[in-house]
């Protein structure tokens, strides 16, 4: 999300799907590589004496194409191991 809007509160079983922000989303495609970075703060709790930590979620993958084409599988890999130009053909 590029633009500054408030931040949602969720919970940790919630998500957030791709592309629901206030701007369209390009689709996903095989063979791209995506890194995605989240960040968000714990609640204070003053009644125990904790104050909110930042919290940050990083992860890397690329798409495989399943082999008959209907699906687009994830593999996940170590950020910053896989240059885009050695990604698998889709």
């Amino acid at each position: 999300m590029d633009e500054h809007i408030p931040e949602p509160a969720l919970p940790p079983d919630q998500c957030i799907p791709y592309g629901s922000g206030p701007a369209p989303a390009p689709p996903l495609q095989a063979g791209a590589y995506y890194q995605v970075v989240l960040s968000g703060y714990t609640p204070d709790n003053p009644d125990i004496g904790a104050v909110g930590k930042k919290r940050v979620f990083k992860a890397c993958f690329h798409l495989r194409q399943s082999a008959d084409g209907r699906e687009l599988n994830p593999i996940v890999v170590i950020c910053g191991e896989v240059p885009p130009s050695s990604l698998p053909p889709s």
